[in-house]
């Protein structure tokens, strides 16, 4: 679990916890943050997975993970 008023990043190969963005908008914490540092450490070597939950956050994500050259699954929305 994420403590509050941070996001985690895989830097240097390993999980690292950041100050959030002060983006008014975005969301604490950001899986998307989390994802795209992923798809920038290990490529296609990324996996995301996105089950249900409300709202974006992830989506640009799991598109950097699979410009990478990595895999995403996510759950249907009707389960």
């Amino acid at each position: 679990m994420t403590p509050p008023n941070h996001d985690v990043v895989v830097k240097g190969g390993a999980l690292r916890l950041i100050e959030p963005s002060q983006a008014p908008a975005a969301p604490k914490p950001s899986v998307d943050r989390f994802f795209r540092s992923l798809a920038e450490e290990l490529q296609e070597r990324a996996i995301g997975v996105i089950l249900s939950g409300t709202g974006a956050d992830g989506a640009y994500g799991v598109q950097a993970i699979r410009a990478a050259g990595g895999v995403t699954i996510s759950q249907d929305a009707a389960t």
